[in-house]
């Protein structure tokens, strides 16, 4: 909490894809009443089409930081909580958090309620973890790359027919 204090974007690149990452600092409960700077944060996460949850393995209640920033999000807007989220509880390389993983994956499990939304544990020190979350990252923006092609309205042009001018 509280390492980044503003808006961060950056091109990363996995093998032949591509993509703009853009770190959000940490929000805070009531950010969407704009508490500290939540406005300016939402608006700026308003663009994702993906958003990674990053969850400190060391906080006290990973869980309820999961929930609050969801809240936080549809209370913002609504849209937002409906996007497509991954979840990543981050220190694996610290003991206490490889020992608790199975019981914070069991609980975040819960909290999520979708099994489709994948739990990941990293160690952002070691790397461990990194290469697979940023497959998932690829494989989810490609989903939602063709989805938004899906619903984007077909263009239909046509042209009037150009009036001939009158003989003289």
């Amino acid at each position: 909490p509280f390492t980044t204090v503003e808006p961060v974007l950056g091109v990363v690149r996995v093998g032949q894809d591509d993509f703009v990452m853009m770190e959000v600092p940490g929000l805070l409960e009531g950010a969407h009443e704009g508490i500290g700077l939540g406005h300016e944060f939402l608006r700026h996460a308003e663009r994702a089409r993906l958003y990674v949850h990053m969850l400190d393995g060391l906080s006290e209640d990973p869980v309820n930081d999961y929930r609050m920033i969801n809240e936080e999000l549809e209370q913002f807007n609504r849209e937002m909580a409906e996007k497509r989220q991954l979840v990543v509880v981050n220190k694996l390389d610290v003991t206490e958090v490889r020992e608790l993983r199975e019981d914070i994956d069991t609980c975040l499990r819960k909290a999520v309620g979708d099994p489709a939304v994948p739990i990941t544990f990293i160690s952002a020190a070691t790397g461990e973890g990194v290469p697979q979350l940023l497959g998932t990252m690829v494989e989810y923006l490609a989903v939602a790359n063709a989805e938004d092609r899906e619903s984007e309205p077909e263009v239909a042009i046509t042209q009037k027919p150009v009036r001939q001018a009158a003989p003289e």
